[in-house]
């Protein structure tokens, strides 16, 4: 998965079919519906984009219904900013964000997503 954020806000996440089989492509990027299922996004989806990194591995991402809890305090919630780290791997909230597109990747296998702008930016 490799992860941009534009000059204009908006957000391209790349899935490379090499590093998928075929069954789990659609589920390396996914969206949490409010009974906490996972399934693939769609064009239209809204939720907080969380990510989360590791030093030296690809980027991780997905979408929730809501604002993403701390990992010492789960009552706290926000939309941005860090939201702890546990085993090395550090996770993030990134705004709300609506799927703008679903597209196959030009070259190779794989799906090219891109988010919105955030669109509740100063909330928290």
């Amino acid at each position: 998965m490799h992860i941009t954020e534009r000059r204009d806000g908006t957000i391209r996440i790349e899935l490379r079919a090499e590093y998928y089989d075929d069954l789990d492509i659609d589920l390396a990027f996914y969206i949490v519906d409010a009974d906490y299922h996972s399934r693939p996004v769609r064009i239209g989806d809204e939720g907080c984009l969380s990510m989360s990194t590791r030093a030296g591995c690809e980027d991780g991402a997905a979408m929730y219904p809501d604002a993403i809890p701390g990992n010492m305090n789960h009552n706290i919630r926000r939309y941005h900013g860090w939201r702890g780290t546990t085993c090395d791997v550090a996770r993030y909230a990134m705004g709300w964000r609506r799927v703008e597109s679903v597209e196959p990747r030009k070259r190779g296998g794989g799906l090219v997503i891109v988010l919105s702008a955030d669109l509740r930016p100063d909330e928290d």
